[in-house]
């Protein structure tokens, strides 16, 4: 099993873009969530390259529109914008910073 490693910004955005990409031609989804991995993820913890803050609706599953597996992503539910100072303790929790990635691997 292979374990996602990605340590910079643009590293990130690329890999959600290019996930995203694909979740739209897919006709089903992809992602590692199997037992293998939540076992991995239990023992030595999560290693997400990215924070996703979506709203609170079933029909938006992170993980399924950027084709990504158990860990990769922290997707905490979105319910208020007051909760943006707990979101942020959240990240810190979850070993992210609030990085942000430059305008040219946005554009890309």
């Amino acid at each position: 099993m292979e374990h996602i490693n990605v340590t910079d910004c643009e590293t990130a955005l690329n890999r959600l873009m290019a996930g995203n990409k694909e979740y739209l031609i897919a006709k089903e989804g992809k992602g590692n969530i199997s037992e293998e991995i939540r076992i991995l993820t239990h023992e030595y913890g999560q290693k997400p390259y990215a924070i996703v803050i979506a709203c609170s609706d079933s029909r938006v599953i992170p993980e399924k529109i950027f084709m990504v597996g158990i860990g990769e992503i922290f997707t905490p539910p979105f319910t208020m914008p007051a909760m943006i100072p707990s979101y942020i303790s959240l990240m810190k929790s979850a070993g992210l910073s609030a990085r942000k990635p430059t305008r040219s691997a946005a554009k890309k």
